[in-house]
């Protein structure tokens, strides 16, 4: 049974399925990974964000984790620096200027018509190795992320989870976010066109908050 959320809020309610499931899992199909089912008396307990799919699986899946994964102290994230690109010139970064996050507004008020790459990155410690929970509230639009250079994969739906796994020591997070041409290309509008375009509200870069959390199970 598939599953998707087109509205813009979350939705939250049960699942009841129309043949008998005595077992089921979760498979995200985005994420390649299967998730517990919640069963409850009646149907299965679901918590949906906006834009996220989710498939309902019956049977038992081998790979499925023995719980709920559950988060534990929060690592905190500072100096963060912000550089950008045109796409067409990645990965030419600009050089890196301080930032602070959310930054939507802050960069689409620096530079109104930018549309391409935005690069954040930011350094933390651990004592030991761990595994996180990245979540990125908001961004827009599509975002990639890398620890330590290795590549955690691209995400288009807020919010955007990332299981990373983080070194003892120093580890350096990067947030690679790609804007729409729509700011970039207005300005080149001329006419009956730009009377009938209205002038670009679409967001930049991190426009949410960025956490991070080490796993605990």
């Amino acid at each position: 049974i598939m599953v998707v959320n087109e509205g813009k809020d979350v939705w939250e309610g049960v699942l009841k399925p129309s043949i008998a499931m005595p077992e089921a899992f979760l498979y995200d199909a985005f994420e390649n990974r299967c998730l517990i089912a919640d069963k409850t008396p009646e149907g299965y307990h679901l918590k949906m964000y906006p834009l996220k799919s989710l498939f309902l699986v019956g049977g038992t899946c081998p790979d499925l984790p023995a719980e709920l994964p559950t988060t534990g102290a929060e690592i905190p994230l500072q100096s963060w620096r912000r550089s950008t690109c045109e796409g067409a010139a990645y990965p030419a970064f600009s050089e890196p200027v301080a930032t602070s996050l959310p930054d939507g507004e802050r960069l689409a008020a620096e530079d109104a018509t930018f549309s391409g790459f935005v690069r954040y990155d930011c350094t933390f410690d651990l004592p030991a190795p761990f595994q996180l929970l990245l979540t990125i509230e908001d961004a827009a639009e599509g975002v990639e992320v890398f620890l330590n250079e290795t590549g955690y994969g691209i995400q288009i739906a807020p919010p955007m989870t990332y299981r990373l796994t983080g070194r003892a020591g120093v580890n350096h997070l990067r947030i690679e976010v790609a804007t729409t041409l729509e700011r970039a290309c207005y300005p080149h509008l001329e006419g009956f066109q730009k009377f009938l375009a209205p002038v670009p509200s679409c967001a930049s870069g991190l426009t949410g908050r960025v956490t991070l959390h080490v796993l605990t199970t």
